[in-house]
This record gives structure tokens, C-alpha cells and sequence, in this order.
């Protein structure tokens, strides 16, 4: 679908005329690559998260006898700089904060990153998780937190709004996760096929469990503030296997995803 790719984006790749009994693989660094059928074509997509190092990639795609390599060149997104402060000696916030916190999270989700589902639930634009907030951090933010020299990166979009307000699903999909985390707080994750997934931390109240499947707008929690948290907000993430995706080019309808759109 292109040349260059900005980081939080992906790349689109079509292979036509694919023989009976066979379908396209890709190997590349850059992360997961699951081809789906999307209106009949055999559609790829390469991610490329906030803190792909720029510079050129090779995606080796197979299908059959077939294999071709192409190179795709990573280049700087507009990320912007945060400056945070947050009490370290509230009781929830050290324990959200603990190493345990981290290691229950890793073991909860990084799994989920390997998985992905053939079928391809969602078309078209995705909506909005939630209505009437203000973004109080950016996809791709480089984070300070208490003056600390070493920053963050922050892997999706804050949400700001009052608690209680209700998450919808923003396309259709599977949910793949439903649980109370001590970082993450009352956590859902949704599987949209070919492992792109969206993920809802901080919530009230989760009204799905895994494997159901939910339609686009469709009620799955409340916005709150449990866990790692300082206020009501949602912290609204996607991620394309292992790597976080800016969520905005599917709500707006630009990028990767829509190259090859009818």
C-alpha cells in the first residue's frame, strides 16, 4: 500500500490470484502479520508501533511456490511530550504500581498478543469508545513522571470523562478478555480478526465476558478510575499483535487499513 509507513500505522498488502489449498505468510521484524479475507481479498497488514526505530524493513511474503520481498521505510511520527505527577504514597497507587502489579499484567496479556482469529469481524470506520471526553494523554506520548529523566511511552489514548460513562464496542468483535487487574484495573480486550485487537483498562464496571461477541456501539463498561490511576479515564489501546497501533486512523478512516478499501 505504500513505500513509507509513519510509526503507529501499518502496512497493507494484497496478494492477488492465490492458488487453491494455499494462503500468504509474511515474516518480518516489524511484528505479527495475519492475512485475512476482507471483501474477497487476501489482505495483510505489517504494524509499525510509536517506537519502531525509523528506517527501511524487508517483509518476506510467501504463498505457494510464490515469494517476494519487499521493503517498506519506517519514518518519524509527531509524538508529543507529557509532564505528570502522581501521589506515590496513596495505598492504591503503590499497589498498582508494584512489581507484582506488572508481572500479573504481563502474564494476563501478553499472551493475547500471540493469538488472532481468521475471520475479520469489523468493517469500515470504527466509532469512538466513549462520548463527550477530552484527550488527556496522546497516542505515542513521551511521559515524565515526578521529574523523572528517563521517560515513558504511552501505548494508547487517554480518555478523559466523568465516571459512569458508558464504553461502547467501536466495531464488531470477539471479546478475548474480561478481568480485574491490579495495574490495568477492570480490563476487557476485544478481538476484531487478524489479531488487530482494542483494549479498555480503568473501567468502572466490565459488562462482557470473554467470548462473547459484541456489535459495534454495543454497551461492554463504565468509564472509573481503578488501578494505576488518578482519575476517571479510559485508557483506549489497539494493538496489531504485539505492537500498539495509533487507534485514530481506524476511527477516521485513513492509513494501512483502508489502502485497499472498495
Amino acid at each position: 500500500s505504500a513505500e513509507q509507513i509513519q510509526q503507529g500505522d501499518v502496512l497493507a498488502i494484497e496478494v492477488k490470484n492465490v492458488p487453491e489449498g494455499a494462503w500468504p505468510t509474511a515474516e518480518t521484524e516489524l511484528g505479527m502479520v495475519t492475512f485475512t479475507e476482507i471483501d474477497g481479498k487476501a489482505l495483510g497488514f505489517v504494524p509499525t508501533s510509536y517506537n519502531r526505530p525509523v528506517g527501511k524493513y524487508e517483509v518476506r511474503v510467501s504463498c505457494g511456490d510464490f515469494t517476494e520481498v519487499i521493503t517498506v521505510e519506517v519514518v518519524q511520527g509527531d509524538f508529543e511530550r507529557q509532564d505528570l505527577w502522581i501521589d506515590t504514597t496513596d495505598e492504591v497507587i503503590i499497589e498498582a504500581n508494584s512489581p507484582y502489579a506488572y508481572q500479573q499484567y504481563r502474564e494476563a496479556i501478553y499472551q493475547l498478543y500471540e493469538t488472532a482469529d481468521p475471520e475479520t469481524y469489523w468493517s469500515g470506520k470504527f466509532i469512538e469508545p466513549v462520548e463527550g471526553y477530552r484527550i488527556s494523554t496522546q497516542y505515542g506520548m513521551t511521559r515524565y513522571t515526578n521529574g523523572s529523566p528517563t521517560p515513558s511511552y504511552h501505548a494508547g489514548t487517554d480518555l478523559a470523562v466523568a465516571s459512569g460513562t458508558p464504553v461502547q464496542a467501536p466495531a464488531n468483535g470477539r471479546v478475548v478478555f474480561s478481568q480485574y487487574l491490579l495495574n490495568t484495573g477492570n480490563t476487557v480486550a476485544i478481538e476484531h480478526g487478524g489479531g488487530l485487537k482494542t483494549f479498555y483498562f480503568h473501567m468502572e464496571e466490565r459488562d462482557v465476558e470473554v467470548n462473547d461477541m459484541v456489535e459495534q456501539g454495543q454497551l461492554i463498561g463504565k468509564v472509573g478510575t481503578t488501578g494505576y490511576s488518578t482519575g476517571p479515564h479510559l485508557h483506549f489501546e489497539m494493538r496489531l499483535g504485539n505492537q500498539s497501533i495509533n487507534p485514530w486512523n481506524l476511527i477516521e478512516g485513513r492509513g494501512g487499513y483502508f489502502a485497499f478499501a472498495e
